[in-house]
């Protein structure tokens, strides 16, 4: 795993870090998208480590394509 050796404050870090360059790219528009399928699977892997210690965040809203 990833992230197994990191601190919960480096996870909610990671995670946040994801959440602006998803509301970045949002704001930019599809021509200039910035977000893409490597974001999307570190994405998934990072809630996978949160969801496994149990900690809480705000979900990431993800634009449709």
């Amino acid at each position: 795993m990833r992230f197994a050796n990191s601190t919960d404050e480096s996870l909610f870090a990671y995670y946040e870090s994801v959440r602006r360059q998803v509301v970045s790219s949002s704001h930019l528009g599809e021509r200039y998208r910035l977000i893409g399928a490597n974001l999307k699977q570190f994405a998934d892997e990072l809630q996978a480590e949160i969801d496994r210690r149990q900690l809480r965040v705000q979900p990431i809203d993800w634009p449709q394509h």
